[in-house]
């Protein structure tokens, strides 16, 4: 009994260090930049500046199958999977953008990246491209996104959005800033681009 408590101890021990040092890795990974325009209750409304990105439209509707295997295809670019046989790094979040055929899903290139410099991908579904400049309103949640869990969040989110000098003009976003593995301290958000409807700019 005293052995198995010790085991049990023991294995709880290093699961938590584990997760804080994913955890501490996950936060020094380069983020794409953007600038807090405004706080208004549960939401940020972000200004995003244009920045170059890779993307692979999935026809699941899902979440759970859309970000999966999006993330396949777009890992493997960044991990030699194209004409240069070259390693790029990660960044955050990985993007997913609802649309009324599934999903895109984009890994935002490191700074100071552009077409002139990135390799071209060996898998012809994966897009090199420039994603515009475009001010987000965004809320965060922890766990695990689920689609049953974004839909409550994009619900949550344009309630935050009523009565607000601002509107929604795109479709849903999710984010997830952390890999799979990581159980503890999990960030995600969903978003929508939006515009002020005050002419305030």
């Amino acid at each position: 009994m005293k052995w198995t408590l010790l085991i049990a101890v023991g294995a709880t021990v290093l699961f938590l260090v584990a997760q804080l040092v994913s955890l501490w890795a996950v936060r020094r990974v380069e983020q794409v930049p953007y600038r807090v325009v405004e706080r208004l209750r549960d939401l940020e409304v972000r200004a995003y500046p244009p920045h170059w990105a890779v993307g692979h439209h999935t026809l699941n509707a899902r979440y759970a199958e859309a970000a999966p295997m999006g993330f396949r295809r777009l890992a493997r670019y960044i991990f030699g999977g194209n004409d240069l046989e070259e390693r790029i790094a990660m960044t955050a979040p990985v993007t997913l953008e609802q649309g009324d055929r599934g999903y895109t899903v984009y890994f935002g290139m490191p700074g100071g990246r552009t077409d002139h410099d990135l390799p071209v991908p060996d898998d012809p579904t994966v897009l090199v491209l420039e994603r515009p400049s475009t001010r987000m309103a965004c809320v965060r949640f922890g766990g695990r996104a689920t689609d049953a869990r974004i839909a409550r969040e994009v619900e949550r989110l344009h309630r935050a959005l009523a009565g607000s000098p601002w509107r929604a003009i795109g479709p849903p976003v999710v984010m997830g800033y952390d890999p799979p593995w990581q159980l503890l301290g999990r960030r995600n958000e969903v978003g929508v681009a939006v515009e002020r409807t005050d002419g305030q700019g």
